[in-house]
């Protein structure tokens, strides 16, 4: 018997991503030749969340390990519950998912989760999939990805430990400590009080400010761009405008070092 045929379901935090826009994206790449260049993109970008996590779990001194797997235009992120520092881990990992993509022009809506999750090489079995899909079709609406609110707490607890367990104690290092000094960025509460992944600030964090500068530039561009494509499409216009707002709530966050970088409103 297989590991698959004697596996079960056990505690994670898992999150689902909807990559929109990635079918067309995929049409356009076959329709231009360019399959190679988009599959060598997302590659690249699944290297550097996989390097990420495992660069912060050795500063974290936790062996959680990361699950990430992509199917068509759908994400799933997946990390045992049972690790130390593993909600850190799965928020800065979906962010860092999502902070990349967005930087080539693709948003992502979804839900973050924790529960009953089994996850092997050929098999997704997991009820906590299920439930963050659900918060990525029902609540998330806009280009934003939903913290369940015990995922949320359970975040901060993970912040708080790192910096009294670990920092005090000299075991992270000063990088690790301006990545997450800011906590209160890592999430935010939204107008509809849903809580969702603050990508920019995770992708930023502890960044000298010339190389936040471009990362926030680059965003700016992005979101200029997908107005620009798709603004006049009424279906779609709430989720430019959400990106809008998004962009500029970031950069007035940090107004003194990036206040010139908001997206202009006509």
């Amino acid at each position: 018997m297989t590991d698959e045929g004697r596996a079960d379901c056990t505690d994670h935090y898992v999150a689902y991503l909807d990559v929109m826009g990635f079918k067309e994206r995929v049409r356009n790449a076959v329709a231009s030749g360019r399959t190679r260049d988009e599959i060598a993109l997302v590659k690249r970008e699944f290297d550097r969340v996989r390097e990420f996590c495992a660069q912060l779990a050795q500063q974290l001194s936790t062996d959680a390990p990361l699950q990430l797997y992509m199917f068509s235009d759908s994400i799933c992120v997946a990390i045992p519950a049972d690790k130390d520092g593993a909600a850190l881990l799965a928020v800065t990992g979906v962010a860092t998912v999502v902070g990349g993509f967005s930087l080539e022009g693709l948003f992502i809506r979804g839900g973050v989760v924790r529960g009953l999750h089994y996850g092997g090489d050929t098999l997704i079995f997991s009820p906590a999939l299920i439930e963050a899909h659900r918060l990525e079709d029902k609540v998330a609406e806009f280009p934003r990805v939903i913290v369940a609110r015990d995922v949320q707490e359970r975040f901060n607890e993970d912040v708080g430990a790192a910096f009294t367990e670990h920092a005090q104690a000299g075991h992270v290092s000063s990088e690790l400590i301006g990545y997450l000094e800011r906590r209160s960025e890592f999430i935010w509460q939204d107008s509809d009080e849903c809580y969702f992944v603050n990508y920019l600030h995770c992708m930023c964090a502890g960044m000298p400010i010339g190389l936040k500068r471009r990362r926030v530039s680059k965003h700016r561009h992005a979101v200029q761009r997908n107005r620009d494509e798709h603004g006049s499409n009424h279906r779609i216009a709430a989720k430019c405008d959400w990106l809008d707002d998004y962009h500029n709530r970031h950069c007035l966050s940090s107004r003194r070092e990036l206040g010139d970088l908001v997206v202009a409103h006509e």
